[in-house]
């Protein structure tokens, strides 16, 4: 990822960090809703951060697969 889109996924991380302080969970009756689970998206948060200022915008969580199509 160049650092453009860590800075896009950081801020969109913002975002949703922010919406789930708001209203993490709501009950309707017996029933509940958890919207987001707020430590995951710490984490993220912390891990985009550390990239942006580390200046590893390249580097790969492992997940990463490289698909070459062959016509046969």
């Amino acid at each position: 990822m160049d650092k453009a889109e860590l800075e896009k996924q950081l801020n969109a991380a913002y975002v949703a960090r922010e919406k789930a302080m708001i209203s993490q969970e709501y009950k309707i009756g017996s029933r509940s809703n958890k919207r987001a689970d707020l430590d995951k998206i710490q984490a993220v948060i912390k891990d985009l951060e550390s990239k942006l200022a580390n200046g590893n915008f390249n580097s790969s969580n492992g997940n990463s697969r490289r698909v070459i199509l062959i016509d046969r």
